[in-house]
């Protein structure tokens, strides 16, 4: 992307009907903005006191500039015998339009950040001509939709360039997830003959996978009400979840009062403990007398308008079908399936969802992740007859009784996944686990697949999220359960639960509880 002048965000309308907050704060290293900067040990303590690494894939420009953009200048990277880190800086000459210009990341950073999580941009930066000495520039975060409408900025107050290095840095914290985040330096009072040099630029977050956690609880959840229904709310708040998966069923396109199943407690229980829900889209169609379900797009488009209209205000991430890929259409084939459900279900309720709101955020139902052939030939059907109709991917990486590691072959096809996103040029786009757990309990329909113990799940658990932590697509992932189901004691499906049926815990949810703290 390029960077544009506070007063031309890239083309597109700054938000003007949405009040968005943020929180910035300009911090100078040293005795103030205008001192010198150096790599001393102060100053590398400060560039990563948010206790997370550089977020910027090259940050010292040694080999070029790939990955950085100039706007209305030119970009080359020089080497300079005082460059804060490495031998090489980036240099950015004005290039003679308005009187500004700038340099920025392209990609983004941060192709999607959550809610709350605060990120710190600083930059070493100095005069390369004699003409920018004592002109302002300053650094930037800034927040904008997925559709690329600029929300907000937050910028450290500006310097004077000065032919020695000085440190700049800003603090932000993002008003929505989902959103992406990226950082520029910009030079103003710009005229004929200035340049500026940056380097060690750096970007870190104060994020841990809280920010990522979440549960989804299945089909059961919509009967939790009255004290059970707070009980359990309380439970996954208090455990560091940020994120609840809430499921929604429609039951016949005709009837009008759709069975919203207790999703009024739930959204608004957990909104008001400072989570956010992805409302699962389910519509059960109806079948004619040889079993055929109904197909007909305006059906899903009709249903999913309702639902949005339902949640409008609190929720704005959906996600379409729970696993498409197991629904039954009538024997078809793989990839049929994969077409029938862009056709019918992902395109129609995309366009409903977007019509109704659009900000929000679509994931496309977990498809197939197994074999290889299969999660390659699932995600290519629905770049033919999808594209563009989803911002991110649900994927359902269950690998039970095997531990989830890296090199596991589920976890691996994910990798594949995120590879056809990128080559498709959405690379930007993450990919997001809706549901994972382990059974410790009960018979499995499937041979093969059989409980582990208590121990065991715990310390899968561990596993999973040091995986998942790994993963730079990695979006939210959802533990499935909280608790065991009481109604399925002799199925595997009633023994995925965090919490026995009685209430008490499992060793799993204080490993649950652990690993979640960990940083980003």
């Amino acid at each position: 992307m390029t960077t544009p002048a506070p007063s031309a965000p890239r083309g597109r309308r700054r938000a003007s009907a949405r009040s968005v907050a943020v929180a910035a704060a300009a911090v100078a290293l040293g005795a103030g903005c205008g001192e010198p900067a150096g790599r001393d040990p102060a100053q590398a303590a400060m560039a990563n006191a948010l206790g997370a690494d550089n977020l910027l894939r090259d940050s010292s420009f040694e080999a070029d500039a790939a990955g950085w953009a100039a706007w209305q200048g030119h970009l080359t990277t020089v080497e300079r015998p005082d460059a804060p880190e490495g031998a090489r800086v980036a240099r950015v000459t004005f290039g003679g339009a308005g009187d500004a210009y700038s340099i920025d990341d392209d990609p983004d950073t941060v192709p999607w950040a959550m809610a709350g999580t605060t990120y710190r941009a600083c930059a070493s930066v100095a005069a390369a001509s004699s003409s920018a000495v004592g002109k302002p520039i300053h650094i930037t975060l800034r927040e904008r939709t997925p559709a690329g409408e600029w929300l907000s900025d937050a910028s450290a107050p500006s310097v004077a360039l000065t032919s020695s290095f000085q440190r700049i840095c800003v603090e932000a914290s993002v008003a929505r997830s989902f959103d992406p985040i990226d950082a520029y330096v910009l030079q103003e009072d710009a005229a004929p003959g200035d340049a500026f040099d940056v380097d060690a630029f750096e970007v870190t977050t104060s994020a841990t996978l809280r920010d990522r956690a979440g549960f989804a609880n299945g089909f059961i959840q919509r009967y939790w009400a009255g004290d059970t229904l707070a009980a359990h709310l309380d439970t996954m708040a208090g455990s560091g979840a940020r994120w609840l998966r809430v499921e929604v069923h429609g039951y016949d396109h005709t009837d009008p009062d759709l069975n919203w199943g207790g999703l009024d407690g739930l959204l608004d229980g957990w909104g008001a403990r400072g989570g956010e829900s992805v409302v699962l889209i389910i519509l059960h169609r109806d079948r004619d007398e040889q079993g055929r379900q109904d197909l007909d797009p305006d059906h899903y488009r009709a249903f999913a308008t309702a639902v949005v209209e339902k949640v409008a205000g609190r929720a704005r991430v959906y996600e379409i079908e729970n696993e498409p890929v197991l629904d039954d259409y009538g024997g078809a084939s793989l990839a049929e399936k994969a077409r029938l459900y862009a056709e019918n279900a992902l395109v129609p309720a995309s366009l409903a969802i977007k019509a109704a709101d659009p900000d929000a955020v679509v994931l496309a139902g977990s498809g197939s992740l197994w074999p290889l052939e299969d999660a390659q030939l699932w995600m290519e059907t629905l770049y033919t007859h999808a594209a563009g109709a989803f911002d991110g991917v649900a994927a359902h990486p269950y690998t039970w009784p095997s531990p989830p590691t890296p090199d596991n072959g589920i976890f691996q096809n994910l990798d594949v996944v995120a590879a056809i996103l990128a080559a498709h040029g959405d690379a930007h786009k993450p990919i997001v686990i809706t549901e994972w757990g382990v059974p410790t309990g009960g018979t499995a329909p499937v041979p093969g697949f059989v409980p582990v113990s208590e121990e065991e799940q715990a310390r899968q658990m561990r596993v999973f999220w040091d995986t998942w932590v790994q993963k730079p697509y990695g979006g939210p992932a959802f533990v499935y359960a909280l608790i065991d189901a009481s109604d399925q004691p002799e199925s595997t499906e009633g023994h995925f639960g965090l919490l026995r049926v009685d209430g008490s815990e499992k060793p799993s949810m204080a490993a649950w509880t652990s690993r979640i703290d960990q940083a980003r």
